[in-house]
């Protein structure tokens, strides 16, 4: 089967934005300060936020993007002889690179910009099945991007607003050319089921509500329309669908020996980007909820209609409780990748919202904030670290 560096973001795309959230927020709730972290490349490598009651994941190393020279590294490559167990994962990139020649995957140090760290590490989750992952400064303009893992990323069940805010968001953080494939790849390694629509749109199912979703003749998202609680039919085919199939999220395939790395076909053009509607919350978190013009209102729940958005020739709304991140300057650096533990770096200054392309689709609903938004209120300074970890 013939894969390519798109075909793997497209795939990894929606559950790697969904992770990378959910593993920022757990820093944040630990109450850790995360401009403190240590990175251990032994026998036993690690990541360890520093703090009262720190967290310590598995690290593995993927790779290192030197913005000066602007190239990336691979730690397949192993020029600072790290044991084995640091760079395992990235010899797995390697070797389903070659079997599917992707050359960017099999090239020991490649030309790259600011997006392609992100592609490439999004193209390892994919291989490896480690969704969350780390961009540590390591100094002198070089980043060293790792994967990692341990029991306190494991996320909850799915609910509908996770799910279309990451849809919203992760379209924004690099091209992704098939929606609809990343869509279906999302439903299948988060477990929520997917329902066919009339005219080819696909509809989401989670136990607290759904989405309706349609696509254009290219397979890119035009619009998204969220329905909270879920109810009627969608509740109908939620009952079905949890009671036909195990919600567990399927392992990675194993990875193939390797053969000759060949030229990568040139990357797709990017596509537009679609109008998704913004989430409402539940009737039980918000007791008055705000009119919708010309919404047709459900006829099981009335007094919670779903909004219809303004339409929007380009950009989706803003989601404000997690926006699109984008790379944060370092003032110092720590110890230089070669020495098996990396120092903390300094706290950088909080970074602006991005400004959307062109004008949001419809003003933010009036509602009662989410435990997220919560957060995100009380330290605005946190800001510049979601950027980072997003690694943009």
């Amino acid at each position: 089967m013939s894969d390519s560096l798109q075909n793997l973001v497209n795939r990894a795309i929606f559950l790697s934005t969904e992770m990378q959230t959910h593993f920022g927020l757990g820093i944040v709730d630990a109450g850790l300060d995360f401009d403190k972290w240590e990175v251990d490349f032994s026998e036993h490598p690690s990541l360890q936020f520093t703090g009262d009651e720190p967290l310590t994941l598995r690290a593995h190393l993927i790779g290192t993007h030197a913005a000066g020279q602007g190239s990336w590294h691979w730690g397949w490559d192993n020029v600072n002889d790290f044991p084995e167990p640091v760079v395992a994962l990235s010899h797995a990139v390697r070797r389903h690179g070659a079997a599917h020649d992707i050359a960017e995957l099999t090239t020991d140090e490649i030309t790259a910009d600011e997006e392609l760290p992100l592609r490439l590490i999004l193209a390892a989750k994919e291989i490896t099945g480690k969704w969350a992952h780390y961009p540590a400064s390591a100094g002198g303009g070089t980043v060293v991007w790792m994967l990692v893992e341990g029991p306190q990323l494991q996320a909850a069940a799915p609910k509908i607003k996770q799910i279309v805010r990451s849809l919203a968001q992760g379209l924004t953080e690099t091209t992704v050319t098939d929606h609809r494939e990343a869509l279906q790849a999302y439903s299948e390694r988060r477990g929520f089921p997917l329902m066919m629509l009339p005219g080819g749109g696909l509809r989401i199912l989670a136990e607290d509500g759904s989405a309706d979703v349609t696509f254009d003749e290219h397979n890119r998202i035009t619009e998204c329309l969220p329905h909270l609680p879920l109810e009627g039919e969608a509740a109908e085919q939620f009952a079905e669908a949890a009671a036909a199939q195990p919600t567990a999220a399927p392992e990675p395939a194993p990875v193939p020996e390797p053969v000759v790395a060949a030229p990568v076909p040139e990357p797709a053009p990017a596509a537009e980007a679609p109008t998704v509607a913004p989430v409402p919350e539940p009737v039980s978190e918000t007791p008055e909820p705000e009119p919708v013009a010309e919404a047709p209102a459900p006829e099981t729940a009335p007094e919670a209609p779903a909004p219809e958005p303004e339409p929007v020739a380009e950009a989706p709304e803003p989601i404000a409780e997690a926006p699109a991140p984008e790379p944060e300057p370092v003032t110092e650096a720590p110890a230089a990748i070669p020495e098996p533990t990396v120092a903390p770096e300094p706290s950088p200054a909080p970074a602006p919202a991005p400004t959307p392309a062109s004008e949001p689709a419809a003003e933010p609903a009036e509602a009662a904030a989410t435990d997220e938004e919560a957060r995100d209120e009380e330290a605005p300074r946190k800001k510049g670290f979601f950027k980072r970890l997003f690694g943009r």
